[in-house]
């Protein structure tokens, strides 16, 4: 029987993170003095090891019916054993029915038809932190059906989307399932899935009255590093779809709230300036993909000859070659040197490689002696795609000068990138990035971007605890022309002078860079 947090299959399959029942204790305590939950009925609807439902009986002096559902079976038989020997006296009045099924077939019809929609609900638990993909990539089955969930709504299909976490799905066909009850939800999650949660909330035909977000520590409870909370969600007759956030440890004290303005998805509603948000003149691109990296990536000794991660001498055509920078080498305001090099196979994707056996032999030799490292890819851009091929490439890759800003940094920071060896430096895929044959162009895009006022604004739409807080489809959110207005000639100047940028500016710089941005029209780049 697997009872522990261990990293086995089975483990990884459900996304196990069993809630302590000390923990249990708290939240139901929490939901009956700070939530004035009294529930009459109560759904668990992933239970494991019961700890919630236990508590729950414990708490609760209201309730008089639990269900459960746990699809593994050893948990279910543990569970049994539990409420028929040591919990025994504690469950007497309250009846408990549990069902040893798969959620995601499971048909609710046999606890809805057993409970009135008047009296209060309670959908407590911890689903499973997984994603679909991980589940995948062991063979599992404890995944969604792949229907369209959001189809009824007007959306694509959740499972359309290439990877999302399994909670998500739950909850939103919890919300969904007990949409006519009088329902109290309350679940653990990583605070990236509330956040989804709470996005995906405005597309369902859904009446809340409060969403709350209650952080807790997932190292502490669970002894796993990740960001999580305790979601709570009540319907009433408002279409609210924003989400105050509080510490689970000092529930009266409002730490900020996120959520829709208008059509707009922020992370700081108080800070959030809408008048910059629309569309950016200039077109953000990802950086270069190949996920290759002890093959494609080089370094030069001291002898100046280059060597990939391996260890290897590495000799090909030059024309291959050229300078990196990965999204850790971005500290600087200017950057126009670096130890890093990578091979570019293609100037477009989708290019035929096999012409590099004619215009690159030494490179396609050397391509071919490693050609198991290319073949073992497991991302899906590489399916049908030429051999050897590379994603983030096109015309845009190749132009002399970039500002760049890597999307795993909690405070945003652009560079201004170039080589003065007369090459374009590649940035990696964790990097994004705007390309321009003008120095001037480039040199004013990054002091406005790295001004106040769009470091206040990234931050209030973006999420600084996730794993990746500025992507394509936020930087694309800056109105770029909004900025240059708000930033006047002076203050780019103070801007120049601040991050120690020795190079001249004028008034006509200033002015041609903002005619250069009235021409651009952005939905020509969608």
């Amino acid at each position: 029987m697997i009872l522990n947090n261990s990293k086995s299959k089975e483990i990884v399959e459900y996304g196990d993170y069993q809630t302590p029942l000390y923990f249990t204790d708290r939240v139901c305590n929490f939901l009956k003095e700070n939530m004035n939950v009294l529930p009459v009925n109560i759904l668990e609807p992933t239970f494991g090891l019961g700890n919630f439902i236990i508590s729950a009986i414990r708490s609760f002096n209201s309730v008089r019916s639990i269900f459960g559902i746990e699809v593994n079976p050893n948990y279910f038989e543990f569970f049994k054993n539990t409420l028929t020997t040591s919990a025994a006296s504690v469950v007497m009045g309250v009846k408990v029915e549990v069902f040893n099924a798969d959620f995601f077939k499971f048909d609710f019809s046999k606890i809805k038809s057993k409970i009135s929609k008047d009296e209060e609900l309670l959908i407590l638990g911890n689903p499973p932190w997984v994603t679909t993909s991980k589940v995948s990539s062991i063979n599992g089955s404890n995944v969604p059906y792949k229907e369209n969930f959001k189809g009824a709504q007007g959306l694509e299909a959740m499972t359309g989307k290439g990877n999302f976490d399994i909670s998500e799905n739950i909850i939103l066909r919890l919300l969904n399932e007990f949409r006519d009850f009088n329902f109290s939800l309350a679940m653990i999650c990583k605070r990236s899935v509330a956040r989804k949660i709470v996005m995906d909330l405005k597309f369902f035909d859904f009446s809340l009255s409060d969403i709350r977000m209650y952080n807790i520590d997932a190292n502490v409870i669970f002894n796993v590093n990740t960001d999580a909370c305790l979601l709570f969600i009540k319907p009433g007759k408002d279409k609210k779809f924003t989400c105050g956030v509080y510490n689970f440890d000092d529930p009266t004290s409002k730490i900020n709230e996120f959520g829709w303005v208008s059509s707009n998805f922020v992370s700081d509603i108080e800070k959030y300036n809408y008048e910059m948000d629309g569309r950016c003149q200039l077109e953000w691109r990802q950086g270069v993909k190949h996920d290759c990296a002890n093959v494609m990536e080089l370094k030069k000794g001291t002898n100046d000859k280059l060597y990939n991660k391996m260890g290897e001498e590495v000799s090909v055509e030059d024309d291959f070659v050229f300078p990196l920078l990965k999204g850790s080498d971005i500290k600087r305001a200017v950057i126009t040197n670096t130890d890093r090099f990578v091979i570019i196979t293609q100037k477009k994707a989708g290019e035929d490689t096999s012409l590099l056996k004619t215009l690159a032999p030494r490179l396609w030799n050397y391509l071919e002696e490693h050609s198991s490292c290319f073949d073992s890819r497991k991302s899906a851009v590489y399916k049908n795609a030429p051999r050897f091929s590379i994603f983030g490439i096109g015309e845009y890759a190749f132009k002399p000068y970039k500002v760049v800003i890597s999307g795993f940094y909690k405070e945003p920071l652009f560079s201004l990138v170039y080589s003065t060896s007369g090459k374009p430096v590649m940035v990696d895929d964790t990097c994004y990035f705007i390309s321009f044959d003008n120095y001037k162009h480039a040199l004013l895009t990054m002091l406005v971007l790295n001004s106040k006022v769009v470091s206040d604004f990234l931050k209030s739409i973006s999420f600084t605890d996730s794993k990746r807080p500025y992507t394509k489809e936020l930087l694309m959110r800056l109105d770029l022309m909004k900025a240059l207005e708000i930033n006047n000639f002076q203050n780019i100047l103070a801007l120049k002078h601040d991050l120690n940028i020795d190079f001249e500016l004028t008034l006509e710089d200033y002015e041609d860079y903002r005619v250069y941005l009235t021409t651009l029209q952005p939905n020509r780049l969608f």
